[in-house]
């Protein structure tokens, strides 16, 4: 009865959401035909001897997206997409505790819709795709069946549900920030980003390119659930090639990312960064590769750092994230069962925060209200407390050891397709017992003379041949630049006992795995034991036969 309760009281709140809402015809005809089609789906989708699906959910995403190259102060291509639209279907038959889903990530099918809200073609629409998914989900069924029935499950694994359920809800999120965009603008700005590299005859192929993305994405489920998200990214990125002395050539990259065109950085700033890397990139073209092996201390610093952390602990279906391995596959190896142990150094806590919207002044682009599959979540959620692993990051597909949803399936900034994934917002990654990051060199030298050697290495940034690193001698604490070498990854038992761990925090946006927004704050720098340096196996390149233009001046 208090279930019944609360869903009429949600659906007088969807109606008097939508209505404060919906200002504007297409708004209203989006969401009439959505509920009307959904319903009308539910009741009458069924072949005879078999049931009608339990679960439907349709989402329809309006996007604009616009992109600038240019290359050495001159426009090489621009582009501002109208308006268009596109739309998902998702649907299950069987029940929540053994659906029609063999993958347990959902089964979606893209749907075409109307660049405007033609509310008749959004019904034929989402009609044409349920009918197709619900027969393919029946085939789903029996063949998820049949794959049981010579696949026993565990007591364990029986019991598990193959879908959780969850409340109906409606949210409405409203927009934190004005995308207030010039295209003409912009193509100056980055014209005049992209002369920089004029200043650099060293570096090759250079280009600056722009991107955005603004979109709405509108949910509905038979559950009750019913959302309306916007969703924006704006990206300004620098590319160039090097040609080593010793004959390497190579590219590097740098980017910027924000929600909106407002909140980048100013021109000037920009620029700033610009011929920065710029000139990073040029002085790799004089350093000497690495030529022996070395295995011992190496200091991680600023991103060379956070890549540590995000790669071992965020990395999609790995680590943090929980995930279910799709029935006709050998489960893939997870940390699971790792929970109430320790996995990293005992000095570090990681959390993760949904709507943490600012941190030391920094905008986080991180936070958010609800997630991609209508749930609220948690504000805070303790992942590892002092080195030991409390929860896991997970959607509505229970695993054993993490049944419910902890409302972290995060919509992917795509303008082609509406697909989400298990990703975090905000990651806090705290320290105690922490030491001031100009000490961080002096533990590296320690650590190094302890080891027996002559020298250690600083890693700034690592990114294959561009990657940033530093000899430092174990005599005098001097840097010499390095390039051309590969640094073995840093696996997660690294990083269970780390020789020190800076006290400084940083703070980055970044785009997690290419796929949604995240914000990190974390320790600025890391000293781990026993990382491994090679010469690398990458192959020389010949020289161009003609001369750079830029060289030639």
């Amino acid at each position: 009865m208090k279930r019944f309760n609360r869903y009429i009281l949600a659906v007088v709140a969807m109606f008097t959401a939508v209505a404060a809402y919906s200002q504007t015809p297409d708004d209203k005809a989006i969401i009439d035909a959505m509920k009307s089609e959904m319903n009308r789906n539910k009741e009458n989708l069924q072949l005879p001897g078999y049931t009608t699906p339990y679960f439907l959910s349709y989402a329809f995403c309006r996007s604009h997206q616009f992109n600038v190259s240019a290359s050495l102060g001159a426009i090489t291509s621009t582009h501002d997409r109208p308006w268009t639209a596109h739309g998902t279907t998702r649907l299950q038959t069987g029940d929540y505790h053994r659906n029609s889903d063999p993958f347990y990530h959902g089964q979606f099918g893209r749907v075409v819709m109307p660049a405007d809200a033609n509310e008749q073609a959004i019904k034929n629409g989402f009609w044409t795709f349920s009918d197709m998914l619900y027969k393919a989900a029946l085939k789903n069924y029996a063949a998820k069946v049949a794959i049981r029935t010579n696949n026993p499950l565990t007591p364990e694994e029986e019991a598990m549900d193959d879908f959780s359920q969850i409340e109906p809800i409606v949210r409405v999120v409203e927009r934190k920030a004005e995308f207030e965009y010039d295209h003409k603008e912009w193509e100056k700005r980055i014209a005049e980003l992209s002369a920089v590299f004029n200043e650099y005859p060293e570096l090759m192929n250079s280009r600056v390119v722009m991107s955005g993305l603004e979109m709405v994405i509108y949910k509905t489920t038979t559950e009750g659930v019913e959302t309306i998200i916007p969703l924006s990214l704006m990206s300004v990125s620098a590319v160039a090639m090097v040609r080593t002395e010793d004959g390497y050539s190579f590219s590097d990259s740098w980017q910027l990312v924000s929600q909106t065109p407002g909140q980048m950085p100013s021109q000037e700033e920009m620029i700033k960064q610009v011929r920065k890397f710029a000139e990073s990139l040029t002085k790799l073209r004089t350093v000497k590769p690495i030529e022996e092996y070395y295995a011992g201390p190496v200091l991680f610093e600023d991103g060379a750092a956070l890549g540590v952390f995000t790669s071992n602990l965020f990395a999609p279906q790995t680590a943090l994230i929980a995930g279910r391995t799709r029935i006709d596959r050998q489960a893939a190896p997870t940390i699971e069962n790792r929970i109430g142990k320790k996995i990293i150094d005992s000095r570090l806590t990681v959390k993760n925060y949904s709507t943490l919207a600012k941190y030391n002044n920094t905008q986080l682009m991180g936070a958010y209200e609800i997630d991609a599959e209508g749930v609220v979540p948690e504000k805070e959620i303790t992942l590892v407390e002092n080195g030991i692993m409390r929860r896991m990051l997970n959607s509505r597909v229970p695993t054993l050891k993490n049944p419910t949803s902890t409302g972290r399936s995060r919509y992917v900034l795509s303008a082609t397709d509406i697909a989400f994934v298990t990703a975090p917002g905000t990651v806090h990654i705290s320290v105690s017992k922490g030491i001031k990051h100009d000490k961080m060199k002096k533990e590296l030298i320690k650590a190094v003379k302890e080891e027996g050697l002559e020298y250690g290495y600083i890693v700034r940034k690592n990114a294959g041949l561009a990657t940033q690193i530093f000899r430092v001698s174990a005599k005098d604490g001097s840097e010499t630049q390095v390039g051309a070498c590969s640094v073995t990854k840093v696996e997660l038992a690294k990083i269970k006992r780390l020789l020190a761990v800076s006290s400084r925090e940083n703070v980055a946006n970044i785009i997690l795995n290419n796929a949604t927004l995240a914000s990190f704050i974390y320790p600025s720098a890391i000293l781990v034991d026993d990382v491994e340096i090679n010469k690398t196996d990458a192959k020389k390149s010949q020289a161009p036969s003609l001369e750079f233009p830029l060289k030639r001046q």
